[in-house]
């Protein structure tokens, strides 16, 4: 008799922990998807940023370029 009661406790003891390793286990797979969807979608956002700068602000700079090349006078042979 004495032998079945150590059992028993050592099996709810056993079936405690695997319980709180469960709920555990859960809860920080629960956190580590959360970040991962956040973390995708300030991904997306840095990509449409460097879409936003490659295509206005290097579209820009290179205009003002060629606006500025074209209205360089022409050099003359032998003045500076």
């Amino acid at each position: 008799m004495i032998e079945s009661g150590r059992f028993r406790r050592s099996t709810d003891a056993l079936d405690s922990w695997v319980r709180v390793g469960v709920i555990f286990t859960v809860i920080v797979l629960n956190g580590m998807w959360e970040e991962a969807l956040i973390l995708r979608a300030e991904f997306m956002m840095l990509v449409r940023w460097t879409r936003d700068v490659l295509r206005y602000d290097v579209r820009w700079i290179l205009q003002e370029k060629v606006r500025l090349v074209a209205r360089r006078p022409r050099s003359v042979k032998g003045q500076r």
